[in-house]
């Protein structure tokens, strides 16, 4: 079953062409990759998908719903979250509070509740302080709930944002390059992160320039060149795709993995 399907998808900034008439689907509860080179269009589609851009043409179909036209907050609301290629964490506030303002689309307490501080206005805030630390526990980050973001190192920052898009309880998480800037032990960590992520039942859909992270992780890729797709498979089809290596993975890949 796919939870995600995009139909030719197109999206033109000016006399510039993004992305070109792109059809994949994402089958519900694997990870899929796109991958290609740096300018193929793949963060372009991650904001097509999430609402920061809107394609010039094509659907974006997710549980029978087109998306296109969409604000982001909807999007967010129906089961979709982000994190992003550079961090995008509130610096100044403690690891803690960056889970919990993931949390906004799935609290009910308005305004005046939380102006006057009513009782259901405080069983929210009790309920999303125990949800952040038990979203915090998941990434392994409990010691660090009264860290400031900045104060944290690069690799829990990263995990951190993860954190944050799963207190929206997604039902699609869109990871574009977790494992950018990450040693091998961190992104070990990453790639078990990921796994229990699924378990959770959660489907992930993943950009990263790390071949051997998606080769490893992934169950279906799919591949770009300057906005259009030029393959898409299970990892050994693409690794052994002679369009993808020659745009992409270079002759020496297999030796190198």
């Amino acid at each position: 079953m796919n939870i995600l399907t995009v139909e030719n998808l197109t999206l033109t900034f000016g006399g510039l062409m993004a992305i070109s008439d792109l059809s994949f689907s994402v089958a519900k509860g694997q990870v899929t990759s796109l991958i290609g080179p740096n300018g193929a269009g793949k963060t372009c589609v991650f904001n097509c998908i999430t609402g920061f851009y809107r394609p010039t043409g094509g659907r974006i179909l997710f549980g029978g719903e087109n998306l296109v036209g969409r604000p982001p907050y909807q999007i967010t609301e129906r089961g979709i979250c982000r994190t992003f290629q550079n961090i995008r964490l509130f610096n100044a506030l403690t690891a803690v509070e960056n889970v919990a303002a993931g949390q906004h689309t799935r609290t009910g307490c308005g305004l005046l509740r939380c102006l006057f501080r009513t009782g259901r206005s405080r069983r929210d805030e009790r309920n999303v302080r125990e949800k952040s630390f038990r979203w915090l526990e998941f990434v392994g980050l409990t010691d660090f709930y009264d860290y400031q973001a900045r104060q944290l190192p690069y690799g829990d920052q990263r995990r951190l944002e993860i954190a944050r898009a799963l207190a929206s309880e997604p039902k699609l998480l869109l990871l574009d390059e977790p494992a950018a800037g990450m040693n091998h032990n961190e992104q070990e960590r990453l790639l078990a992160l990921i796994r229990e992520i699924v378990q959770l039942g959660i489907t992930v859909v993943m950009i990263d320039h790390n071949m051997g992270m998606v080769m490893q992780i992934s169950n279906h890729i799919v591949v770009l060149d300057y906005g259009r797709k030029i393959a898409e498979g299970p990892p050994e089809t693409v690794r052994n795709d002679e369009q993808v290596i020659n745009a992409y993975l270079g002759e020496d890949f297999d030796a190198a993995s």
